[in-house]
């Protein structure tokens, strides 16, 4: 596609608009460019911890970013919360008891969107099999708390991934396990392995949701995945593509992937930094 094209981008956060604790440089100018432009544009994020609501709320009030809304972001416990309800493992969903391994704020939302979270009820035995496990990245997991949420799977449990990522990059620069590690781990407890369902980035579905907030169909949609991860945001450009869409993956040198990582298939544009993009975009 021509960039005078693309009127949908799907922008990563994480090494694209922020780093750790700072703003990417540009990223504010981007953001108030696009917007000024009237490009339909949302935040995606792979997070397990935060809803669109909180993300959009870290992004005012941690970095200091004016003007960006509620709606402005989707992450991938919004997607698992709209899975649950419109796929829930119960006829009655008052029936569901879900056992969340995951942090604080993951157990939370779920308990905010009207589900029964049942995490403090098993010590040695479940007085009843919960009915999901939703598996997302906890930095304090245990083993008893793994155990947990192995054993309701082993009982019969439906397994649900918030992501499948497979590591994170810590402030030091190590690479950690992230939420995919758990869930590989507690999919073993399934005689073939595989969790019930995956959701957030590669997978279509968080792109779609976002798709539907901007009012576009795969007839009228042009977009552009920008990020910084190839299994992850350029994976996503890939499953939007076979799911019908015209989707384009930019990658952003400002992130975790290197300039010689970059002849991938899936990555259709490289970009140094966010100006370069605005000039491809904009002509600026």
């Amino acid at each position: 596609m021509e960039s005078s094209e693309i009127n949908a981008l799907l922008v990563d956060k994480d090494g694209v608009l922020v780093r750790e604790k700072s703003v990417i440089p540009d990223a504010t100018e981007f953001l108030a460019t696009v917007r000024r432009h009237g490009l339909s544009n949302i935040v995606l994020s792979n997070t397990s911890r935060l809803t669109g609501p909180g993300v959009a709320h870290q992004m005012r009030e941690r970095f200091g970013i004016r003007g960006f809304e509620d709606k402005d972001a989707i992450t991938a416990v919004d997607v698992t919360l709209q899975y649950l309800r419109e796929h829930p493992s119960r006829t009655i969903v008052e029936d569901m008891n879900i056992a969340v391994e995951g942090e604080a704020d993951l157990a939370a939302a779920i308990r905010g969107a009207g589900f029964s979270v049942v995490n403090d009820a098993w010590i040695d035995e479940w007085p009843s099999v919960p009915t999901d496990v939703v598996s997302g990245l906890d930095g304090a997991t245990t083993y008893q708390k793994l155990c947990r949420a192995w054993n309701a799977v082993r009982r019969g449990a439906r397994l649900i991934g918030v992501n499948s990522d497979r590591s994170y990059s810590s402030a030091c620069g190590t690479e950690l396990p992230a939420a995919g590690a758990t869930l590989t781990y507690l999919a073993t407890a399934k005689d073939d392995g595989k969790p019930d369902a995956i959701l957030g980035k590669p997978q279509a579905g968080i792109g779609e949701v976002a798709l539907q907030r901007m009012g576009l169909t795969r007839e009228t949609a042009r977009i552009a995945v920008l990020g910084d991860n190839i299994r992850e945001d350029m994976g996503l450009a890939l499953s939007l593509r076979e799911a019908g869409w015209q989707a384009e993956g930019w990658m952003m040198l400002t992130g975790v992937t290197r300039r010689e990582q970059c002849d991938h298939p899936n990555i259709q544009r490289v970009f140094t930094d966010l100006r370069e993009v605005m000039r491809t975009l904009f002509h600026q």
